[in-house]
């Protein structure tokens, strides 16, 4: 992002196969930009692929040790100066909701 702190970015794989990829330019704006789509294996060992549902481009990610790493458009590890920006990392969620006491 040339304007902004970065992109934060969460993602979801359910057990179904589908996916929720959440991402947020930080220090640009609040607005949450939601894609939804199926996630399955990739032609490369240790790789998945995204297909977003509005038929956008599809993303590559290596499996790492709890870590996804995004790969450039020829499936490659992207290098340079921000490459360990394109590492999302294994954050364990329920997926019961939390019970909250009430008043």
């Amino acid at each position: 992002c040339d304007d902004c702190y970065g992109i934060k970015t969460s993602l979801a794989l359910n057990k179904n196969g589908s996916y929720i990829l959440i991402s947020k330019y930080a220090g640009k704006s609040e607005r949450e930009f939601v894609e939804k789509g199926k996630f399955a294996a990739g032609d490369k060992s240790n790789t998945i692929v995204l297909t977003p549902r509005n038929g956008a481009t599809s993303r590559q990610y290596l499996v790492g040790d709890n870590m996804l790493i995004q790969l450039g458009d020829n499936g490659e590890r992207i290098s340079g100066k921000l490459a360990d920006r394109y590492i999302l990392r294994r954050m364990d969620m329920t997926s019961e909701p939390q019970s909250h006491s009430g008043h």
